[in-house]
């Protein structure tokens, strides 16, 4: 069996949609009990449980649980495992909707390559372009130009149409026996949102699981599910050097800290001449989690 996870907080519309376009390619699935799709809810105020909970029991297979508090993505995704009979499984944004049938191939891809730790999907945007699916795991030189602005997709775009082994897989379309999930040692729950993938990839390179990119299957992502900007701003500002502390040497994570905080008062100064509010509340925030 394959179990698909999915994560939900708040707007029970973008999971409907989400379960729709699975249905629609895999009814027979679903119906034979191949697939079963499991929705984990974060606790979300706006009554998204009960309104998931309502809408999915004319589908068979389909379960909907509340994890007991906004633990954040990996505490969500952790429970979301605990509850996953199949022996693999895939997380699967629930801003997200599939557009073809290839979800078949990379689940055939894994059960045929049993050497495989984690394959990850291409993630498209709406409008067709390309969503960033992997990357490589950060350098003090990755994260400066990150932090200029610097970051660019070109890299990614070469290589976007062939199978091939990455530093990180993004955490949104990620398939892995529950095996591997478990060995890894599933999300760190001390990492809210953002970075958790970047964290969960390198504890697997480093128990020595290959990291696939498989990009004949994908999924298109809407990407505005659960978060806005200044939360993310916030949190990576507070997970980047969390991470370089726990997998990086201390002077890497000194170094990073300065860089974020650098970056961080140069932006609260320019909000204030500019009198941009959002720019320097934002950054303000940000320099105290840094």
């Amino acid at each position: 069996m394959l179990s698909i996870l999915s994560l939900t907080y708040n707007r029970p519309e973008l999971t409907i949609s989400c379960m729709e376009s699975l249905w629609k390619y895999y009814r027979k699935e679903f119906e034979s009990g191949e697939f079963e799709y499991i929705v984990m809810d974060n606790d979300s105020p706006d009554g998204a449980y009960e309104v998931m909970k309502k809408e999915f029991k004319k589908y068979k297979n389909v379960h909907v649980y509340e994890s007991g508090h906004n633990g954040g993505f990996g505490f969500g995704y952790n429970r979301a495992v605990e509850k996953a009979k199949g022996d693999y499984i895939v997380l699967l944004n629930n801003d997200s909707y599939l557009e073809d049938n290839s979800l078949s191939s990379m689940y055939e891809y894994l059960v045929n390559n049993p050497d495989i730790g984690l394959l990850g999907g291409k993630i498209k945007n709406e409008n067709g372009t390309l969503q960033v699916s992997t990357g490589k795991f950060y350098t003090l030189w990755s994260v400066l130009e990150y932090q200029l602005g610097m970051q660019r997709l070109d890299g990614f775009q070469k290589t976007a149409d062939t199978i091939h082994p990455v530093d990180w897989l993004k955490g949104a379309f990620l398939m892995m026996k529950k095996e591997t999930y478990q060995k890894i040692g599933g999300f760190d729950e001390k990492i809210f949102m953002y970075e958790e993938d970047v964290d969960f990839n390198y504890r697997a390179m480093k128990l020595g699981f290959s990291r696939i990119y498989y990009p004949q299957a994908h999924i298109v992502h809407r990407d505005y599910g659960s978060s806005n900007r200044t939360f993310a701003i916030v949190n990576i500002y507070k997970n980047l050097p969390y991470l370089f502390k726990k997998h990086y040497s201390l002077p890497e994570y000194i170094v990073v800290r300065m860089l974020l905080k650098t970056k961080a008062a140069i932006l609260i100064g320019v909000g204030r001449i500019l009198g941009n509010k959002y720019l320097y509340q934002t950054y303000e925030k940000a320099f105290w989690m840094a």
